[in-house]
């Protein structure tokens, strides 16, 4: 839910005071703007299962908790789109929208940084390829106010 908060461009509205009903989000992806909570989904950007196979597999069970639900390395995504990406890494899965492959890239390479995780051969010239040519800032999708897609 703190991701859902943090990320909406406008005020959430909550139902029963608790459970996150609408609010603002671009998908950081996609670029769809999107209102109801029901169409996002939070998203692990380095997945827990590619952390795991990059040496989180030998963390303490609080390392494990604290890359679980660090903000560097979760996003309110589009749900589609979160869906097909599923536990795939950047030489597997790339966002449709090419404009956002540098925000992706920088992304990943700043949660694996943080967490000492190793990079194989492919990922790294997959993120090379997404990086090439990035300009700072990274693209963010502009809020279209209105639009409920």
């Amino acid at each position: 839910m703190r991701v859902l908060l943090a990320e909406s461009r406008r005020p959430v509205v909550r139902a029963g005071g608790c459970r996150v009903e609408s609010g603002l989000w671009v998908g950081p992806w996609g670029g769809r703007t999107l209102t109801r909570a029901a169409q996002v989904e939070v998203d692990h950007h380095v997945p827990i299962h590619a952390a795991h196979a990059a040496g989180g597999h030998a963390w303490s069970a609080e390392r494990k908790r604290d890359f679980t639900n660090d903000p560097l390395n979760l996003h309110a995504v589009e749900k589609g789109i979160n869906r097909k990406k599923g536990a795939a890494g950047p030489d597997a899965w790339k966002p449709p929208v090419r404009a956002t492959w540098c925000r992706y890239a920088r992304d990943w390479v700043a949660v694996k940084h943080k967490y000492a995780l190793t990079v194989t051969r492919a990922e790294r010239r997959a993120l090379a390829r997404m990086l090439r040519g990035c300009r700072y800032p990274p693209y963010v999708a502009p809020a279209m106010q209105g639009a409920g897609t």
